[in-house]
C-alpha cells in the first residue's frame, strides 16, 4: 500500500516531465538531490514534478521530506521495502508527466539539464532519452552533499574537476560517440549500455511494453532488461551530450555486488530462451568483445545498419575486482 504525503497542495496539471527519485535509507543525500533541483526553478519552458518512493526506508527520510524547503510540485510516497524494480514502478504509476525521468538518490542534474532535455523530445517525442552522466569521485561526494545540504547550493562548474571515469557510464557515450557522422543514427546494443539513473521515457511505453521486472533485486541489468523490451518493439534510442548529471560516488561492497549481478544476469538470459544477443550481452560485459564487435553482432541479427564505434571494451572485473563466471 503506498501512503502519499505532501509538501503542498497544488491544483492538478499536467507536467511536461515527472522527475522519479526512489531511495531506501539515505536521507542526507536524498535532501542534497532534491535540493538540487530548486535551482532550476523559473528557469524552465515547461513545467516538472517530482516524485519520490521510499522504498521501505527506516531512517529519517520522512521528516526530512516533511520539512524540506522546495519551489517546485514535490510527491512522495512511502511503500514496503520491495527492491528498485518495484519501487520504479510504483513511482511510474504516480508519475503525471509525459515522460518519465529516472533519477538515482545519489545523482545530481545540471541546472540546464531540463531545458535540453525538452528540446531533445521535441526533436525525437517517441524515443528514449540518455543523457550524458558523469562519476564523481568518492573523495568528492561528500563535500558536495554538505553543501547542498547546509548552504543550499553547489558549484556545479567545479564538477568537471571531480570526476573519475565509472566503466559502466561510458559505454552509452562510446556507443553514441559518432552519432553526429550519420543522418539516421540506429545502434542496435543500446538497449545494453544503458543505466537507470540516466534515462528519459515516454510514459505511455510503459502501459504498452510493460514496466521493470520486479524479479531482478539488488544489483543487475533491470534496466538493460526493460529496454531490451522497448528495443524488440522498435523504440530506438538518442543521446544528449548536453544532457549532464552526476553521479555521487560511493563505497560499495563489490562481493555483494558480483554475487547480485551474476545472479540477475543468468536470470535474464533465461527470461528470454538464452537468444545469441543476450549471450553477446554477457561477453561484453564480461570483456570477451569489444563494443564494436557486440554492436555489429546486434545489427547482424536484427538486420540493421552497423554503425562505427570508438574503441572500447569493459568487464565486471574492471568494477568488482573479480573474473565474472556464469553457469547458463
Amino acid at each position: 500500500m503506498i501512503f502519499e504525503r505532501r509538501t503542498n497542495d497544488l491544483k492538478y496539471f499536467m507536467d511536461m516531465f515527472s522527475v522519479l527519485i526512489c531511495s531506501y535509507n539515505k536521507a542526507r543525500t536524498l535532501k542534497a538531490v532534491l535540493t538540487n533541483l530548486n535551482r532550476w526553478t523559473g528557469q524552465l519552458h515547461r513545467p516538472f514534478e517530482v516524485v519520490v518512493i521510499l522504498d521501505g526506508s527506516t531512517d529519517d527520510s520522512i521528516s526530512m521530506l516533511e520539512n524540506i524547503r522546495v519551489d517546485y510540485t514535490l510527491r512522495y510516497f512511502h511503500i514496503a521495502h520491495s527492491g528498485l524494480s518495484e519501487a520504479r514502478n510504483a513511482g511510474i504509476v504516480q508519475c503525471r508527466g509525459e515522460y518519465v525521468v529516472f533519477c538515482d538518490d545519489d545523482v545530481l542534474l545540471h541546472p540546464d539539464y531540463l531545458e535540453h532535455l525538452y528540446q531533445s523530445t521535441i526533436m525525437h517525442p517517441s524515443k528514449v532519452h540518455i543523457g550524458n552522466l558523469a562519476n564523481i569521485g568518492k573523495e568528492w561526494s561528500p563535500g558536495i552533499i554538505d553543501s547542498l545540504v547546509d548552504r543550499g547550493t553547489a558549484d556545479h562548474a567545479a564538477f568537471e574537476h571531480m570526476q573519475e571515469p565509472h566503466i559502466f557510464f561510458e559505454a552509452s557515450k562510446k556507443l553514441f560517440h559518432f552519432q553526429h557522422r550519420y543522418e539516421d543514427f540506429n545502434p542496435a546494443a543500446w538497449w545494453a549500455v544503458v543505466t537507470g539513473g540516466n534515462l528519459c521515457i515516454p510514459r505511455h511505453f510503459f502501459a504498452s511494453y510493460g514496466y521493470f521486472d520486479g524479479n531482478i533485486k539488488g544489483w543487475g541489468p533491470e534496466d538493460a532488461d526493460l529496454c531490451y523490451r522497448l528495443f524488440k518493439h522498435g523504440v530506438r534510442a538518442v543521446f544528449n551530450k548536453d544532457c549532464l548529471l552526476y553521479h555521487l560516488d560511493h563505497p560499495r561492497n563489490a562481493e555483494t555486488l558480483l554475487e547480485s549481478m551474476t545472479r540477475n544476469a543468468v536470470y535474464f538470459i533465461k527470461k528470454y530462451k538464452k537468444p545469441q544477443e543476450l549471450y553477446a550481452y554477457l561477453n561484453f560485459t564480461n570483456g570477451k568483445i569489444s563494443l564494436q564487435e557486440f554492436n555489429d553482432l546486434c545489427s547482424e541479427l536484427f538486420g540493421m545498419e552497423k554503425v562505427d564505434v570508438p574503441s572500447f571494451s569493459m568487464s565486471m572485473k574492471d568494477y568488482s575486482g573479480k573474473e565474472q563466471f556464469l553457469k547458463i
